[in-house]
C-alpha cells in the first residue's frame, strides 16, 4: 500500500466536504438575500405613495370604464396605450389585441389621422384653438350595424406633456 494514497483520498474528500459546505452556505446568503428582497417589495408596497398610486390608477381605469365617451391615449410614437370600452365599440378596436399597435395601421381615417398628427405635433397646428374636428366613420361593410350609414363624431385631441 502506498503511504501517500490515504492522505490524497482524506484530502479529496475534505475538498470535497469544503466544497458542499460552501455551497450549502451560499444557498443560505442567497436564500436570505431573496428573503430581504420580498420584505423590502412589501414594505415599499405598504408606503403610503405607492398605495395611492395603486389607488389612483384602479380610480382611473374605473372612470374612463364608465365613460360613455370613447376615450384613446396614443404615445408619442402614435402607438395605442390605453382605450375605454366606449372607444374600442366606436372604433372597432379590441383593447387588449391592438395596444401597442400603430393607430393608423388600426383605424384608417385620413381625417382623425390629420388631428392625431396635429395632436402629436407632427403637423402644424393652425391656431391656438383646441384641436377638434368633425369626423365620419364609415362601417365596415362585415359590420353588424348598416355598412352604408356612416357615424359623425365630434374628436377632440389634446397633447398631455409628461416629462417621464
Amino acid at each position: 500500500m502506498n503511504p501517500l494514497l490515504p492522505p490524497t483520498i482524506v484530502l479529496s474528500l475534505l475538498a470535497a466536504g469544503l466544497a458542499a459546505g460552501l455551497l450549502r452556505e451560499q444557498r443560505r446568503r442567497v436564500q436570505a438575500q431573496s428573503r430581504a428582497d420580498e420584505e423590502q417589495a412589501a414594505r415599499i408596497r405598504a408606503t403610503p405613495h405607492a398605495q395611492r398610486l395603486e389607488q389612483h390608477n384602479a380610480e382611473l381605469q374605473a372612470t374612463l370604464g364608465s365613460m360613455a365617451e370613447g376615450v384613446v391615449v396614443v404615445d408619442p410614437e402614435g402607438r395605442i396605450r390605453e382605450l375605454n370600452p366606449a372607444a374600442a365599440e366606436l372604433l372597432r378596436l379590441d383593447a387588449a389585441a391592438d395596444a401597442g399597435e400603430a393607430f393608423a395601421q388600426r383605424v384608417r381615417n385620413a381625417a382623425l389621422q390629420r388631428l392625431l398628427d396635429t395632436a402629436l405635433g407632427l403637423l402644424p397646428q393652425p391656431d391656438e384653438a383646441p384641436m377638434a374636428s368633425e369626423i365620419e366613420l364609415h362601417n365596415d361593410p362585415d359590420a353588424p350595424s348598416d355598412p352604408d350609414v356612416p357615424q359623425h363624431l365630434r374628436v377632440e385631441a389634446a397633447p398631455v406633456i409628461d416629462p417621464q
